[in-house]
């Protein structure tokens, strides 16, 4: 992890604490709020430089997206400090042109990999699609400090879906493909990696997964529970993934530490997805929205995307001999 990142991430993280001592934390939204700002204030400038760590793979709009994502998370942060409004929205919207940046990269990536390669380096689509997410969420945002319904979804989901398609969408995503990038050094072909099989069904359904939850409450109640339920499958498979390349391919103690807690964490949170589908079958069964803010907001937030993207960034590029498997 380079030294920019570092200060990058500890400058966001003392604008966070700022915004928590700042606003009103007993009012729901803004705790929403506080929720989606570790996003652009601390999670990403932890991910992005991970994204492309080699320089001749870094195209001019990925290093524009880098060097811009300070600032935009700064003007971000300020639409926080005001109601909801065309002002506050006018902040938000900064968030916008910023995310066009990477989304770019990753449609140049898709252009020199071809359609084979979508489906053959499935770690690098990961990556890509998170790209990809953070246009879909800066719209989300723009449209909640607007105080605008979204098809047909009203305060406080749009704010969530935000919040949703910034760290299951990107930060889910990435992390997968980062995940996918250490199997792949584990063994040149896929086939003769026991956990290939494992990665390859759960990459793909972390990376359709955002998508789907948004859409499928519209469709029916059988499709929202499913999707909830073939996720949870995902990421435990991403988990046991992570918890072997941990042992197997990190050198660093603290990334091993920092990627394993993350695994936990990554279980649980998706047991609290699990309990709210169950209480759209029982009514009264289920977390009702305060508690899956709790317990799956900040779990995935902190516990999950954070710890995963400072396990992975301690980590750095692979320097132990991958195992013979």
């Amino acid at each position: 992890m380079s030294a920019s990142t570092v200060v990058r991430s500890l400058f966001g993280m003392v604008i966070w604490m700022a915004l928590i001592l700042t606003l009103q934390m007993e009012e729901r939204m803004n705790q929403i709020g506080v929720l989606f700002m570790f996003a652009p204030l601390v999670v990403i400038p932890l991910l992005m430089p991970q994204i492309e760590p080699r320089t001749e793979n870094q195209t001019q709009a990925y290093k524009t997206a880098v060097f811009l994502q300070p600032l935009a998370a700064l003007i971000v942060s300020a639409s926080f400090l005001i109601p909801a409004g065309v002002l506050s929205a006018t902040f938000a919207i900064a968030w916008l042109p910023f995310s066009l940046f990477p989304a770019w990269h990753a449609i140049t990536r898709f252009r020199k990999r071809g359609l084979m390669g979508v489906i053959g380096d499935i770690e690098e689509t990961c990556v890509n699609a998170a790209m990809l997410y953070l246009p879909i969420g800066a719209i989300w945002l723009a449209a909640s400090r607007l105080g605008l319904p979204m098809l047909g979804i009203e305060e406080p989901n749009v704010l969530l879906n935000a919040v949703h398609f910034h760290f299951a969408g990107f930060g889910g995503s990435l992390v997968a493909g980062l995940a996918g990038r250490r199997l792949r050094q584990m063994s040149g072909r896929r086939q003769r990696n026991p956990y290939g099989w494992v990665f390859f069904p759960s990459a793909g359904l972390i990376v359709l997964g955002p998508l789907w939850m948004v859409a499928v409450p519209n469709i029916s109640l059988l499709a929202e529970i499913g999707g909830a339920l073939l996720l949870g499958v995902a990421y435990a498979g991403l988990a046991l993934i992570t918890i072997r390349l941990a042992l197997a391919v990190v050198p660093s103690r603290l990334a091993q530490i920092c990627l394993a807690v993350s695994a936990i964490f990554l279980v649980g949170g998706m047991l609290a997805v699990w309990a709210n589908a169950a209480g759209r079958l029982v009514p009264g069964f289920g977390p009702n929205i305060s508690q899956m803010l709790a317990f799956h907001g900040w779990v995935n937030a902190i516990g999950f995307v954070f710890l995963s993207a400072l396990g992975w960034g301690i980590a750095g590029e692979n320097k132990k001999p991958p195992p013979v498997v």
